[in-house]
């Protein structure tokens, strides 16, 4: 499990913040609220889970999977 902050200062390595922030589908006011330690929505965990494996705090890996499985019915 990751926080949102480690996952943005690693995609920060290979993106700009904007890069960041699309990808998220968030502002980029919500990525400056983020490196604040502000915790993502379900909808932004699932979308990192779904594209990157990585399950971020506070949500854990069997609770992500089960809300994308239950979105896929």
């Amino acid at each position: 499990m990751v926080t949102i902050q480690d996952y943005i200062v690693e995609q920060l390595e290979t993106l700009d913040s904007k890069a960041v922030a699309d990808k998220l589908q968030v502002s980029l006011s919500m990525i400056s609220s983020y490196k604040k330690a502000y915790n993502p929505s379900l909808e932004v965990a699932k979308r990192v889970y779904k594209e990157d494996g990585v399950a971020l705090h506070p949500y854990s890996e069997a609770a992500l999977k089960y809300e994308i499985n239950k979105d896929l019915k």
